[in-house]
């Protein structure tokens, strides 16, 4: 079965969709807790106008469950077994408007600086303690706006009662990306 490339939605159930027409497949990835990415399912017999009704629609969980997944007879699904692949790397830009955007493959600093528009960087190392989210330095300073998620995420590392908020885009990598000796 190969890839099927995703597009971040949004919406608090689905993380990401994708379609490959050729095969008629749907690939549904569902929102995971925290920084993890959730279960990846594979539906078969979704058109193109059925996966473009889905994309389009104003409420992409709800169209999902109301016209998709009660169908099991038209739809059936299986539940994509990632294990037996390499594990999924998570790399994902976090905008301060809350759209999300998966990156393939390490980044020079150089190409994330200019993806979140920063001069300098700042780093926090999140809960999991092997990925690292990386900060523009000067946020408060150029006056941008609370990124959401990105403070959640802090929030989760930092002493309890802490206030300070994480503004503009991040980019969350692997902290092996630029580990010495890595």
């Amino acid at each position: 079965m190969n890839a099927i490339p995703l597009t971040p939605v949004q919406s608090s159930q689905i993380a990401a969709i994708g379609h490959d027409a050729g095969a008629s497949r749907l690939a549904i990835r569902f929102a995971g807790k925290g920084a993890a990415p959730g279960p990846l399912y594979h539906y078969d017999g979704v058109s193109a106008d059925d996966f473009a009704a889905l994309a389009a629609a104003p409420s992409i969980g709800s169209h999902f469950y109301r016209h998709i997944k009660p169908f099991t007879e038209r739809y059936p699904y299986t539940k994509v077994d990632e294990s037996a692949a390499a594990p999924a790397v998570l790399r994902k830009l976090i905008r301060a408007d809350g759209t999300q955007q998966d990156l393939v493959g390490p980044h020079a600093i150089d190409d994330v600086r200019k993806l979140i528009g920063a001069d300098t960087l700042d780093t926090v190392r999140l809960k999991d303690r092997t990925t690292v989210m990386l900060v523009d330095d000067d946020s408060y300073g150029k006056g941008l706006p609370v990124n959401a998620e990105a403070t959640r995420l802090y929030h989760e590392v930092c002493v309890p009662g802490t206030t300070h908020e994480i503004r503009g885009d991040v980019v969350i990598v692997p902290d092996a990306d630029y580990a010495r000796g890595a």
